[in-house]
């Protein structure tokens, strides 16, 4: 008797559980294939960050970008700048607070203001003072 109970309460079971599925609320998730044709400035995309305004920063090797869910606009390394991206291969991207990114890149990490969009490289040394100029691969904010 205890296993016909058992047998037919795992057939209610099995019978019922597809439609408890049916009453999940369907999730309104929308996606959009970004890409050079759309101002991307590379399809290889290497990192991701979604910062604090809304914004999306995407790393490529041809520069940072940013998407703000309409245009990019393209962050590169220009010679007789200063102020711009130091590598144009964008490796990690980190998040310090609304007004500072960090960017990693090949040849080393930099520090970006966002409301001037302005850059400055971080020299970071040995302990035998020699200059550190390698690529960022990752980064952690703590």
């Amino acid at each position: 008797m205890k296993t016909y109970i058992n047998y037919i309460l795992t057939c209610i079971l099995v019978l019922l559980t597809p439609l408890l599925c049916l009453g999940q609320k369907s999730s309104n998730i929308h996606f959009k294939k970004l890409q050079v044709s759309d101002g991307l400035s590379e399809n290889s995309i290497y990192c991701i960050l979604q910062d604090q305004s809304g914004f999306m920063w995407f790393g490529t090797k041809d520069g940072l970008n940013r998407y703000d869910g309409n245009s990019f606009k393209i962050f590169q390394k220009e010679d007789h700048d200063k102020n711009s991206l130091g590598n144009n291969f964008v490796r990690s991207i980190a998040e310090k607070d609304q007004n500072t990114l960090y960017i990693g890149t090949d040849h080393g990490l930099f520090i970006m203001d966002k409301d001037k969009e302005v850059f400055q490289n971080v020299a970071l040394k040995t302990s035998n003072n020699t200059r550190i100029t390698s690529a960022v691969n990752s980064l952690v904010i703590t």
